[in-house]
Protein backbone atom coordinates (compact mmCIF):
# COMPACT_ATOMS: atom_id res chain seq x y z
CA UNK A 1 0.00 0.00 0.00
CA UNK A 2 1.34 3.07 -1.01
CA UNK A 3 0.65 6.66 0.12
CA UNK A 4 1.54 10.29 -0.95
CA UNK A 5 2.53 12.96 1.84
CA UNK A 6 0.26 16.46 1.15
CA UNK A 7 0.19 19.66 3.24
CA UNK A 8 -3.08 21.36 4.11
CA UNK A 9 -2.38 23.88 1.25
CA UNK A 10 -2.39 20.86 -1.39
CA UNK A 11 -5.82 19.75 -0.01
CA UNK A 12 -7.93 23.40 -0.53
CA UNK A 13 -11.68 22.98 -0.03
CA UNK A 14 -13.83 26.17 -1.12
CA UNK A 15 -15.49 27.26 2.36
CA UNK A 16 -17.11 30.15 3.87
CA UNK A 17 -14.72 32.27 5.70
CA UNK A 18 -14.81 31.40 10.20
CA UNK A 19 -16.64 34.81 10.33
CA UNK A 20 -19.80 33.56 8.53
CA UNK A 21 -19.63 30.43 9.49
CA UNK A 22 -23.74 29.24 11.14
CA UNK A 23 -24.90 30.93 13.84
CA UNK A 24 -25.53 27.40 15.66
CA UNK A 25 -21.59 26.57 15.48
CA UNK A 26 -19.86 27.24 18.17
CA UNK A 27 -15.93 27.61 18.32
CA UNK A 28 -13.45 26.60 21.05
CA UNK A 29 -10.41 28.62 20.77
CA UNK A 30 -7.33 26.45 22.22
CA UNK A 31 -6.67 29.47 24.71
CA UNK A 32 -10.47 28.71 26.85
CA UNK A 33 -10.80 25.68 28.83
CA UNK A 34 -14.04 23.47 26.79
CA UNK A 35 -15.16 21.95 29.61
CA UNK A 36 -12.84 20.52 33.60
CA UNK A 37 -14.00 16.72 32.39
CA UNK A 38 -11.60 15.97 29.50
CA UNK A 39 -12.38 12.52 28.14
CA UNK A 40 -11.46 10.58 25.38
CA UNK A 41 -14.82 8.58 24.72
CA UNK A 42 -12.91 5.36 23.62
CA UNK A 43 -11.59 7.32 20.64
CA UNK A 44 -7.87 6.80 21.33
CA UNK A 45 -6.39 4.05 18.96
CA UNK A 46 -2.83 4.14 21.01
CA UNK A 47 -0.75 6.43 22.23
CA UNK A 48 3.08 7.56 22.19
CA UNK A 49 5.58 9.41 23.77
CA UNK A 50 4.86 12.64 21.68
CA UNK A 51 1.46 11.32 19.75
CA UNK A 52 -1.75 10.30 20.08
CA UNK A 53 -3.46 8.22 17.64
CA UNK A 54 -6.84 8.68 17.13
CA UNK A 55 -9.61 6.12 15.97
CA UNK A 56 -10.63 8.23 12.95
CA UNK A 57 -14.89 7.73 11.40
CA UNK A 58 -14.26 4.84 8.50
CA UNK A 59 -12.21 2.18 11.44
CA UNK A 60 -15.35 3.05 13.57
CA UNK A 61 -18.37 2.69 10.41
CA UNK A 62 -16.39 0.04 9.85
CA UNK A 63 -19.20 -3.33 8.52
CA UNK A 64 -22.18 -0.71 8.50
CA UNK A 65 -20.88 0.38 4.99
CA UNK A 66 -21.35 -3.00 3.89
CA UNK A 67 -24.87 -3.23 5.14
CA UNK A 68 -25.64 -0.12 3.12
CA UNK A 69 -24.26 -1.14 -0.12
CA UNK A 70 -26.07 -4.57 0.34
CA UNK A 71 -29.29 -2.57 0.21
CA UNK A 72 -28.19 -1.20 -2.69
CA UNK A 73 -27.31 -4.01 -4.39
CA UNK A 74 -30.81 -5.47 -3.71
CA UNK A 75 -32.50 -2.72 -4.73
CA UNK A 76 -30.15 -3.15 -8.23
CA UNK A 77 -31.71 -6.39 -8.60
CA UNK A 78 -35.23 -5.29 -7.69
CA UNK A 79 -34.62 -3.03 -10.69
CA UNK A 80 -33.23 -5.42 -12.92
CA UNK A 81 -36.18 -8.04 -12.11
CA UNK A 82 -38.77 -4.97 -12.63
CA UNK A 83 -37.17 -4.39 -16.15
CA UNK A 84 -37.83 -7.23 -17.71
CA UNK A 85 -41.45 -7.63 -17.52
CA UNK A 86 -41.94 -3.83 -18.57
CA UNK A 87 -39.50 -4.71 -22.23
CA UNK A 88 -41.06 -8.10 -22.33
CA UNK A 89 -44.45 -6.19 -22.27
CA UNK A 90 -43.43 -3.55 -25.00
CA UNK A 91 -42.18 -5.95 -27.71
CA UNK A 92 -45.80 -7.90 -27.12
CA UNK A 93 -47.37 -4.69 -27.85
CA UNK A 94 -45.69 -4.10 -31.14
CA UNK A 95 -45.28 -7.38 -32.82
CA UNK A 96 -49.06 -8.58 -31.54
CA UNK A 97 -51.46 -5.37 -31.62
CA UNK A 98 -50.48 -2.27 -34.20
CA UNK A 99 -50.68 1.24 -32.78
CA UNK A 100 -48.74 0.67 -29.88
CA UNK A 101 -45.95 2.78 -30.92
CA UNK A 102 -45.23 5.49 -28.89
CA UNK A 103 -46.29 3.31 -25.78
CA UNK A 104 -43.14 1.50 -26.62
CA UNK A 105 -41.34 4.30 -26.92
CA UNK A 106 -42.42 5.41 -23.54
CA UNK A 107 -41.70 1.74 -21.85
CA UNK A 108 -38.21 1.62 -23.97
CA UNK A 109 -37.55 5.35 -21.70
CA UNK A 110 -38.74 3.98 -19.01
CA UNK A 111 -36.79 1.02 -19.01
CA UNK A 112 -33.42 3.04 -20.04
CA UNK A 113 -33.41 5.04 -17.42
CA UNK A 114 -34.44 2.25 -14.89
CA UNK A 115 -31.30 0.49 -16.38
CA UNK A 116 -29.35 3.37 -15.64
CA UNK A 117 -30.21 3.58 -11.78
CA UNK A 118 -29.70 0.18 -11.28
CA UNK A 119 -25.83 0.02 -12.77
CA UNK A 120 -25.37 3.22 -10.95
CA UNK A 121 -26.60 0.95 -7.92
CA UNK A 122 -24.32 -1.82 -8.96
CA UNK A 123 -21.16 0.39 -8.61
CA UNK A 124 -22.01 2.39 -6.18
CA UNK A 125 -22.28 -1.08 -3.90
CA UNK A 126 -19.10 -2.46 -4.93
CA UNK A 127 -17.34 0.84 -4.30
CA UNK A 128 -18.43 1.06 -0.92
CA UNK A 129 -17.68 -2.63 -0.58
CA UNK A 130 -13.78 -2.06 -1.52
CA UNK A 131 -13.66 0.91 0.77
CA UNK A 132 -14.88 -1.14 3.25
CA UNK A 133 -13.27 -4.61 3.10
CA UNK A 134 -10.38 -4.19 1.06
CA UNK A 135 -8.84 -0.90 2.39
CA UNK A 136 -6.62 -0.51 4.95
CA UNK A 137 -8.01 -1.53 8.55
CA UNK A 138 -6.67 1.24 10.44
CA UNK A 139 -7.58 4.71 9.40
CA UNK A 140 -6.20 6.83 11.94
CA UNK A 141 -5.83 10.87 13.15
CA UNK A 142 -2.54 11.57 14.50
CA UNK A 143 -1.88 14.09 17.11
CA UNK A 144 2.16 14.93 17.39
CA UNK A 145 2.67 16.97 19.67
CA UNK A 146 6.53 17.01 19.51
CA UNK A 147 6.36 18.50 16.08
CA UNK A 148 2.43 20.41 16.27
CA UNK A 149 1.38 18.82 13.66
CA UNK A 150 -1.82 16.80 12.64
CA UNK A 151 -2.05 14.14 10.19
CA UNK A 152 -5.39 12.45 8.52
CA UNK A 153 -5.34 9.46 6.14
CA UNK A 154 -7.96 9.16 3.45
CA UNK A 155 -8.09 6.97 0.15
CA UNK A 156 -7.02 8.32 -3.37
CA UNK A 157 -9.53 7.69 -5.30
CA UNK A 158 -12.05 10.22 -7.75
CA UNK A 159 -14.93 11.89 -6.42
CA UNK A 160 -17.97 12.29 -8.46
CA UNK A 161 -19.64 16.42 -8.56
CA UNK A 162 -22.19 17.29 -11.01
CA UNK A 163 -21.45 20.28 -12.87
CA UNK A 164 -24.09 23.35 -13.93
CA UNK A 165 -23.85 25.79 -16.78
CA UNK A 166 -25.46 23.73 -19.42
CA UNK A 167 -23.96 21.73 -21.74
CA UNK A 168 -20.25 22.32 -20.57
CA UNK A 169 -21.50 21.32 -17.04
CA UNK A 170 -23.01 17.83 -18.19
CA UNK A 171 -19.74 17.16 -20.37
CA UNK A 172 -18.07 17.82 -17.47
CA UNK A 173 -20.26 15.34 -15.23
CA UNK A 174 -19.90 12.78 -17.72
CA UNK A 175 -16.60 13.22 -17.98
CA UNK A 176 -16.18 11.72 -14.73
CA UNK A 177 -18.08 8.61 -15.30
CA UNK A 178 -15.18 6.30 -16.82
CA UNK A 179 -12.57 7.43 -14.36
CA UNK A 180 -15.04 7.11 -11.22
CA UNK A 181 -15.75 3.21 -12.17
CA UNK A 182 -12.65 2.11 -13.02
CA UNK A 183 -11.21 2.90 -9.99
CA UNK A 184 -13.25 0.60 -7.81
CA UNK A 185 -11.52 -1.88 -9.62
CA UNK A 186 -7.71 -0.65 -9.64
CA UNK A 187 -5.46 -0.24 -6.68
CA UNK A 188 -5.63 3.18 -4.60
CA UNK A 189 -3.17 4.85 -2.82
CA UNK A 190 -3.97 6.50 0.65
CA UNK A 191 -3.40 10.40 1.18
CA UNK A 192 -1.31 11.57 4.37
CA UNK A 193 -2.32 15.05 4.60
CA UNK A 194 -0.31 17.34 7.05
CA UNK A 195 -1.62 20.41 9.63
CA UNK A 196 -0.05 22.94 11.48
CA UNK A 197 -1.83 22.32 14.72
CA UNK A 198 -1.74 26.49 15.34
CA UNK A 199 -4.11 26.56 12.14
CA UNK A 200 -6.48 24.64 13.66
CA UNK A 201 -10.00 25.48 15.65
CA UNK A 202 -12.43 23.29 16.82
CA UNK A 203 -16.27 23.30 16.14
CA UNK A 204 -18.77 22.04 17.02
CA UNK A 205 -22.46 22.41 15.18
CA UNK A 206 -25.96 21.25 14.46
CA UNK A 207 -28.40 21.39 12.05
CA UNK A 208 -31.76 19.48 11.31
CA UNK A 209 -32.43 17.41 8.09
CA UNK A 210 -35.34 15.93 7.02
CA UNK A 211 -34.82 12.37 6.74
CA UNK A 212 -37.69 9.61 5.89
CA UNK A 213 -40.11 12.34 6.55
CA UNK A 214 -38.47 12.66 9.94
CA UNK A 215 -36.92 16.13 10.89
CA UNK A 216 -34.03 15.54 12.95
CA UNK A 217 -30.70 16.80 14.60
CA UNK A 218 -27.14 16.11 12.99
CA UNK A 219 -24.41 17.04 15.38
CA UNK A 220 -20.95 17.28 13.65
CA UNK A 221 -17.56 17.93 15.66
CA UNK A 222 -14.82 19.45 13.07
CA UNK A 223 -11.39 20.86 13.11
CA UNK A 224 -11.49 23.97 10.90
CA UNK A 225 -8.12 24.56 8.60
CA UNK A 226 -7.43 27.94 8.83
CA UNK A 227 -4.77 29.13 6.07
CA UNK A 228 -2.46 30.68 8.56
CA UNK A 229 -2.59 30.92 12.53
CA UNK A 230 -5.25 34.02 12.98
CA UNK A 231 -6.33 34.13 9.42
CA UNK A 232 -10.43 34.18 8.95
CA UNK A 233 -9.76 32.31 5.41
CA UNK A 234 -10.90 28.71 6.03
CA UNK A 235 -8.97 26.05 3.36
CA UNK A 236 -10.30 22.74 4.79
CA UNK A 237 -12.23 20.85 7.55
CA UNK A 238 -12.39 17.58 8.95
CA UNK A 239 -13.93 15.70 11.63
CA UNK A 240 -12.57 14.57 14.85
CA UNK A 241 -15.17 12.14 16.10
CA UNK A 242 -18.13 10.38 14.05
CA UNK A 243 -20.90 12.60 13.46
CA UNK A 244 -23.29 9.40 14.86
CA UNK A 245 -21.55 9.17 18.21
CA UNK A 246 -21.04 13.70 18.81
CA UNK A 247 -23.32 15.27 21.76
CA UNK A 248 -22.23 18.58 23.01
CA UNK A 249 -20.85 17.56 26.04
CA UNK A 250 -19.15 14.72 24.19
CA UNK A 251 -17.70 17.17 21.95
CA UNK A 252 -16.68 19.39 24.11
CA UNK A 253 -14.41 16.25 26.58
CA UNK A 254 -13.20 14.91 23.68
CA UNK A 255 -11.41 18.64 22.40
CA UNK A 256 -10.62 19.22 25.60
CA UNK A 257 -8.85 15.99 26.11
CA UNK A 258 -6.77 16.70 22.48
CA UNK A 259 -5.76 20.50 23.49
CA UNK A 260 -4.28 19.27 27.05
CA UNK A 261 -2.63 16.55 25.03
CA UNK A 262 -1.30 18.99 22.63
CA UNK A 263 -0.62 22.45 24.30
CA UNK A 264 -0.38 21.40 27.84
CA UNK A 265 1.38 17.85 28.09
CA UNK A 266 -1.60 16.02 29.41
CA UNK A 267 -1.79 12.51 29.31
CA UNK A 268 -3.20 10.23 26.59
CA UNK A 269 -5.84 8.86 28.36
CA UNK A 270 -7.58 10.39 31.53
CA UNK A 271 -8.19 8.59 34.65
CA UNK A 272 -11.12 6.75 33.98
CA UNK A 273 -10.90 6.68 30.58
CA UNK A 274 -10.77 3.61 28.35
CA UNK A 275 -8.88 3.06 24.54
CA UNK A 276 -10.93 2.79 21.67
CA UNK A 277 -11.89 -1.12 20.98
CA UNK A 278 -9.90 -2.63 18.05
CA UNK A 279 -11.62 -2.39 14.48
CA UNK A 280 -13.03 -5.75 13.14
CA UNK A 281 -10.92 -7.63 11.20
CA UNK A 282 -10.67 -7.56 7.41
CA UNK A 283 -11.99 -10.52 5.71
CA UNK A 284 -10.10 -12.56 3.52
CA UNK A 285 -8.82 -10.70 0.58
CA UNK A 286 -7.16 -13.66 -1.49
CA UNK A 287 -10.08 -14.85 -3.66
CA UNK A 288 -11.14 -10.96 -4.13
CA UNK A 289 -7.80 -9.36 -4.76
CA UNK A 290 -7.79 -9.50 -8.44
CA UNK A 291 -10.85 -8.01 -8.68
CA UNK A 292 -10.45 -5.12 -6.52
CA UNK A 293 -6.40 -4.82 -6.19
CA UNK A 294 -4.47 -4.69 -3.14
CA UNK A 295 -5.61 -3.73 0.31
CA UNK A 296 -4.88 -4.54 3.54
CA UNK A 297 -3.48 -3.10 7.18
CA UNK A 298 -1.31 -0.29 6.65
CA UNK A 299 -0.09 -1.29 10.59
CA UNK A 300 2.56 -3.89 9.29
CA UNK A 301 4.29 -1.69 6.62
CA UNK A 302 3.84 1.27 9.51
CA UNK A 303 5.98 -1.11 11.85
CA UNK A 304 8.51 -2.64 9.53
CA UNK A 305 9.56 1.34 8.74
CA UNK A 306 8.18 1.39 5.05
CA UNK A 307 5.46 3.47 5.74
CA UNK A 308 6.53 5.07 9.32
CA UNK A 309 3.36 6.52 11.32
CA UNK A 310 4.10 10.18 11.95
CA UNK A 311 5.13 10.01 15.99
CA UNK A 312 8.36 11.08 16.04
CA UNK A 313 10.19 14.47 16.19
CA UNK A 314 11.30 14.29 12.62
CA UNK A 315 8.24 13.73 10.74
Amino acid sequence: MKYQKLRAQDFIESLAPLSQRPERAHHWPKSQTATDTPLSHQLIGSAHENALILQAMPSRYRGGISVFAMGLLALSLFGFLKELPLGLAGYSLVVEQSGYGFLFVMLCVINFFSFLLSAACVIAALRFLRLDLFSPKEIPLVFNRATRKVYRFSPDMPSFAIYGGGWSGVWLTLRQIPPYVLSTFTPFSMLLVEYDWDCLEAEYREETVLSNNVMRTVRHLDLLVREAPGSDTLIGSFPLAPSLMVGEPMARAVWEHVRRFMDHNGPALSPGDQPAPPPPATPGKRPMRCLMGRGGCLLPHWQSGSHPLPIGRSC
